[in-house]
């Protein structure tokens, strides 16, 4: 899902995962329209429906393969294909810096 908020400081679009564990906002100062701001927040509902050893277990597999220079995942975010366009008409809809 995506949703959209506008108030006197801030742009803000919030893309959340159509399961609801995950989500990722997206925040646009309307001042300059210079800073944008990426949140990735998991829910904490999810993350402790997880046993310890399923914690440890996942922490050491993502340091072992940050020390051999790899990338990890943290999370998926799973879009159904009316939140994909939802999503690229908000995006569509951020503003460029004005010149000065």
């Amino acid at each position: 899902m995506v949703f959209e908020n506008h108030d006197e400081n801030w742009k803000k679009i919030i893309l959340e995962c159509d399961c609801g564990c995950s989500s990722i906002e997206i925040m646009q100062d309307t001042d300059d329209f210079k800073t944008v701001y990426i949140n990735f927040k998991k829910d904490m509902h999810w993350g402790a429906q997880e046993s310890f050893i399923y914690r440890a277990k996942e922490w050491f597999k993502m340091a072992w393969t940050l020390l051999r220079g790899r990338s990890y995942i943290f999370f998926d975010i799973v879009l159904m294909e009316q939140s994909v366009s939802d999503l690229k008409k908000v995006i569509a809809e951020l503003e460029l810096p004005k010149e000065r």
